[in-house]
């Protein structure tokens, strides 16, 4: 089975092609838009305020998505859903993280943080946890506030769930090597802000991780995705 993470950077229906050809059986998808008419969908699930730009969980072959009873509007961008693949049940959860209106020191990481804090309950080894945080571990200098990058790998971490790049990569957070997003498309500025989450077990089961092409995506985005495969 194959996850596939990205934020499309908006018009997700006029990028199609590279999304298809992934050959994602599960996608989490930023910045898409309410509604997308696509045969190769089975079912596409969106949050948003703006029908135009929202986050989106998308299934295709023979992976089935149903919303979850437990997601709360208080955090909009944080996105739970039932996977089923096969025999198995899945806890996927989509993450896209923004301004809080016109309040950036509540938004972004912040919101991620309170809201897996919130749902702690429902964390555990059967959750796949993805998306663009918007956040990196070198920036707490910048940030100084309970709810910031270090508080949401540590509210995950007591849960049992880590990043898969950090564990398979065995680099610390903050010290990536490969970045996930050129702001302004710029490749001079690299920043690594996208994120999957996962227990140990799980990624046992793991026969493939990457980080997109910068040649191939970034003609669509300035953020890359983050590919995972197991079996």
């Amino acid at each position: 089975m194959k996850l596939l993470c990205w934020n499309c950077n908006g018009a997700l229906r006029h990028k199609l092609d590279p999304l298809l050809a992934a050959e994602a059986d599960i996608m989490i998808i930023a910045e898409s838009e309410q509604d997308i008419n696509c045969k190769e969908f089975n079912e596409y699930l969106w949050t948003g305020e703006k029908s135009f730009k929202g986050l989106s969980l998308i299934s295709r072959h023979d992976c089935h998505l149903e919303a979850d009873p437990v997601y709360s509007p208080e955090f909009k961008y944080v996105l739970p859903a039932r996977l089923y693949l096969n025999h198995e049940k899945l806890r996927l959860w989509g993450v896209w993280t923004t301004a809080a209106g016109n309040d950036s020191y509540n938004g972004y990481v912040v919101e991620a943080a309170k809201a897996f804090e919130y749902y702690t309950p429902e964390l555990g080894e059967d959750c796949l946890i993805g998306g663009d945080f918007n956040s990196n571990q070198r920036w707490l200098k910048h940030f100084k506030r309970r709810y910031n990058h270090s508080r949401l790998v540590e509210i995950l971490a007591a849960r049992g769930l880590i990043s898969v790049y950090h564990t398979l990569k065995k680099e610390p957070q903050g010290e990536e090597s490969e970045p996930t997003f050129y702001r302004n498309r710029d490749r001079n500025k690299p920043y690594h802000i996208d994120y999957i989450f996962t227990s140990r077990p799980f990624l046992d089961r793991l026969t493939r991780f990457e980080i997109g092409k910068a040649d191939l995506w970034g003609r669509y985005s300035d953020h890359l995705p983050l590919i995972m495969e197991w079996e």
